[in-house]
């Protein structure tokens, strides 16, 4: 019974920090949004700027559309850009300082062969994930 209410308390502070974390990156995107939008407004609307936009061609067409639509995307993918890096961030600093914990006390034994860890798992960890970005990297990168 102990245990079910330590999960659910874990699990109730896991919910609250994901519903923090979704409105956190909504408001951003809704933030950034207006502020972009009204600067992109505010250079359309240059005078003789409509005017001027009416003889380029298909660019020119519907540009409060075109400024919408590009204002979204650019918005959209800054923040979860952003907001992937920043967790991303934390899972590694939060990785590496377990892993750097955990592995203090770790020696490997064989035969004639004795290798005190010296916090190696975590240089471990971090020459395998620049080998395996680096060779995803050469494979995908045409």
């Amino acid at each position: 019974m102990y245990q079910l209410v330590i999960f659910v308390v874990l699990a109730g502070a896991l919910l609250a920090l994901n519903v923090a974390q979704a409105w956190l990156r909504e408001m951003s995107k809704l933030k950034l949004r207006d502020g972009l939008t009204h600067d992109l407004f505010d250079q359309w609307l240059v005078p003789k700027r409509a005017f001027r936009l009416s003889g380029a061609g298909e660019i020119g067409v519907n540009p409060d559309q075109r400024i919408h639509e590009d204002a979204r995307h650019l918005v959209e993918t800054s923040t979860d850009l952003g907001i992937g890096l920043l967790q991303s961030s934390l899972l590694l600093i939060a990785f590496i300082t377990v892993l750097w914990t955990v592995s203090n006390g770790v020696n490997f034994f064989r035969r004639w062969i004795e290798l005190r860890s010296a916090r190696l798992h975590v240089w471990l960890a971090l020459t395998y994930a620049g080998i395996a970005s680096l060779v995803s990297w050469r494979v995908g990168r045409r």
